[in-house]
C-alpha cells in the first residue's frame, strides 16, 4: 500500500476517518481494510478499547460493503474446534 503523506492526509475530510481525532483513515477500500487490521492489533496491545474497535470495524465495513458474520468478526460454530469455544459463543447464544 502506498504511504499516506501528511499533506495528503490533511486533505482527507474528517468524515472519512473512523474515529474522532482523525484516527484510522477509511477513505478507500485499502485504508478501510488496513484500519480494521490495525484496530484489532491495537486492542490486543491494550491501546484501543473494544468499543472503539467495533466503531472502526463498523465504519470500515460500510466502505468495504461487508455485512453479516464476516463483517462482525463472528464465525459459524463449524469454525471452532469445539461446539462451544467457551468465550464469546456462550454469550452470543451459539451452542
Amino acid at each position: 500500500m502506498a504511504t499516506l503523506t501528511a499533506k495528503a492526509r490533511k486533505k482527507i475530510p474528517s468524515s472519512k476517518f473512523a474515529l474522532s481525532g482523525r484516527r484510522y483513515p477509511i477513505e478507500n477500500r485499502r485504508h478501510a481494510a488496513d484500519a480494521k487490521a490495525r484496530a484489532t492489533e491495537e486492542v490486543a496491545a491494550g491501546k484501543l478499547s473494544s468499543a472503539d474497535a467495533a466503531t472502526v470495524r463498523r465504519k470500515a465495513n460500510r466502505v468495504l460493503g461487508e455485512s453479516g458474520a464476516r463483517a462482525s468478526g463472528r464465525y459459524p460454530v463449524s469454525m471452532h474446534k469445539s461446539r462451544s469455544c467457551g468465550t464469546h459463543c456462550s454469550r452470543k447464544g451459539i451452542q
